[in-house]
């Protein structure tokens, strides 16, 4: 997992052992955006095209984009304080945002590099 991907997430493990869900969430969102960044998309564009990007590029499955939305979506609302928002982010919405994160972390960084390291020996 590249260095800023684990100190994000490892902040955002912290927040939820603080019971702090919000802020915790908000950095399981900046965790997956900078997971995006290392993917190699803009850094210009906002984590919404820059999911998207990540699907279009076939570096993530359909239900991983998901995923992720998932995780910007809640990391925003836990963010950005607006009137008709669902103001409460909970424990069990941080845990199911990490358990998201983490799965999405495996898939990208850790599951397809084991998977191509198979291939090579195979061939």
């Amino acid at each position: 997992m590249p260095s800023k991907v684990k100190a994000d997430y490892a902040e955002g493990l912290k927040d939820m052992e603080n019971g702090c869900f919000k802020s915790a969430c908000v950095m399981f969102r900046r965790a997956l955006q900078n997971a995006a960044l290392k993917l190699g998309t803009n850094k210009k564009d906002k984590l919404q095209d820059q999911i998207d990007d990540l699907e279009n590029r076939k570096i993530i499955t359909s239900d991983l984009k998901e995923w992720a939305h998932e995780i910007r979506m809640v990391g925003n609302d836990g963010a950005h304080p607006f009137e008709d928002q669902f103001d409460e982010i909970g424990k069990e919405d941080a845990l199911e945002i990490r358990d998201f994160l983490a799965g999405f972390v495996d898939y990208v960084f850790v599951m397809k590099k084991k998977f191509e390291e198979r291939k090579k020996r195979k061939s």
